[in-house]
């Protein structure tokens, strides 16, 4: 099987348009969001009939032909593998005519959305699978979109981004949920969401050239999915909107404060949470006010516990935690407006006014380091990494905080008297400590 080079290679004329929106899309987005994947878009085109040619758009020769014939025959067979082996379903209906009567259908009723979601999950993954061995660059990591029906062919959208800095994003190691593939990090699911844009707008009776949303909709929407993938993590799989309980919760002021405090996301009974109030009428995360009240409680160690839908106590997440698991995660309040979404010591999300985008060291470790031993040459690694706590320390202070690094701090700290208190020397920590 060959493609088809020139005009007969056009899927429906504008299809070159589109490819490129979808890319635009996705360069902004990703850009927005806080990470360099370089994406570059293309749209894969299968005869419904498996007799014609395989459609490639761009014709750049990214891809092998060969490896991509009789694709959706071999989706079907795997389709039809999958559906004999999932979870079995039953027919209520049919059950309480006669119970204990089993019913004929019983072994081929599925919901008809589940059925479709399956379907193209296994053309998506086929698709997946060829295109790694079609590929003729060994640089990109490839995601696919939904496939649509465009005149006679089944279109995918398909986007490939740069592998070296996707390697480098920390990522969740559950990818599936009940059966489906779940982002594994907030930029994936800004990937998924541009496709998923990309496909709807192949949807249409005649597909436009232009996708008709911006990057600001697409990072919002990618936020709403990846915080119910990690809520759905968690235990609760009816989590929706609670993306934005968070943004309202984080603009809410007390008494004129910002508001601060922690989350813990776990289903009540995790056994690494540890309950030390628990809520006889739970709160409800979509009223605000109620919401924000509950988390003016939070303190060190005594942290807001939620099922992703309600507040139902005070407690706080035990180092026995198994991080592996990936069942409970953290929010961080961190200002007026602000919070982040961590799992275990990782910061996957941060969002800022109803912004989302990666969370970013203010302060880079090994920059900070180096400039230390620059500015002052006697220091040692030892010194360097001192102060970098120090500043870590400075950096979560709820209000602004100054360190000042003197060679003679004594002298400096009596020139500052009287607005300023000097101390004996001492190295501050969690615990004082003999300097």
């Amino acid at each position: 099987m060959e493609a088809v080079r020139g005009e007969a290679a056009s899927l429906w004329g504008d299809q070159g348009e589109l490819r490129w929106s979808m890319e635009r899309l996705a360069d902004e987005s990703l850009d927005r969001a806080g990470v360099e994947l370089d994406p570059r878009g293309f749209l894969i085109g299968f005869p419904l009939d498996e007799s014609g040619a395989v459609l490639i758009e761009p014709e750049r020769n990214a891809f092998d032909v060969e490896p991509l014939a009789g694709l959706l025959a071999r989706a079907d067979a795997l389709f039809a593998e999958r559906r004999r082996t999932t979870c079995p379903a039953f027919c209520p209906e049919a059950r309480s005519v006669q119970a204990g009567a089993p019913h004929p259908a019983d072994e081929e009723w599925h919901p008809e959305h589940y059925l479709t979601a399956l379907l193209e999950g296994c053309r998506r993954q086929v698709l997946l699978e060829a295109l790694d061995t079609a590929a003729r660059f060994d640089d990109r990591r490839l995601f696919v979109g939904m496939s649509v029906v465009v005149d006679d062919h089944r279109v995918f959208p398909v986007l490939a981004v740069s592998s070296e800095p996707w390697a480098e994003l920390p990522k969740l190691s559950t990818t599936t949920i009940d059966g489906f593939a779940a982002a594994a990090c907030f930029p994936e699911a800004v990937i998924d969401d541009v496709l998923r844009a990309a496909s709807h707008e192949l949807d249409r009776k005649h597909p436009v050239s232009l996708i008709g949303i911006d990057a600001g909709a697409v990072l919002r929407s990618a936020a709403d999915t990846f915080v119910n993938g990690c809520a759905s993590r968690a235990g609760q799989e009816f989590a929706l909107g609670l993306r934005d309980a968070l943004d309202a919760v984080s603009a809410q002021t007390y008494e004129g404060r910002a508001s601060l405090g922690t989350l813990v996301l776990a289903q009540p009974g995790h056994g690494a949470v540890r309950c030390d109030v628990a809520f006889e009428h739970e709160v409800a995360v979509s009223v605000p006010r109620a919401f924000r009240k509950a988390l003016e409680m939070t303190g060190p160690g005594f942290e807001l516990l939620c099922d992703g839908r309600k507040v139902y106590g005070l407690g706080t997440l035990e180092d026995s935690y198994d991080p592996a698991g990936e069942r409970c995660f953290t929010v961080r309040v961190v200002g007026n407006g602000s919070w982040e979404l961590w799992h275990a010591t990782t910061p996957f999300l941060r969002v800022d006014n109803g912004q989302p985008t990666l969370p970013r060291d203010l302060v880079d470790a090994d920059t900070f380091v180096h400039t230390v031993r620059r500015v002052f040459p006697e220091a040692t690694d030892q010194h360097a990494n001192i102060l970098w706590d120090m500043a870590q320390a400075c950096i979560r202070q709820q209000h602004g905080t100054m360190l000042v690094v003197h060679p003679d701090a004594r002298a400096e700290g009596e020139r500052l008297l009287p607005q300023a208190y000097t101390v004996e020397p001492t190295r501050l920590g969690r615990t004082r400590s003999t300097p």
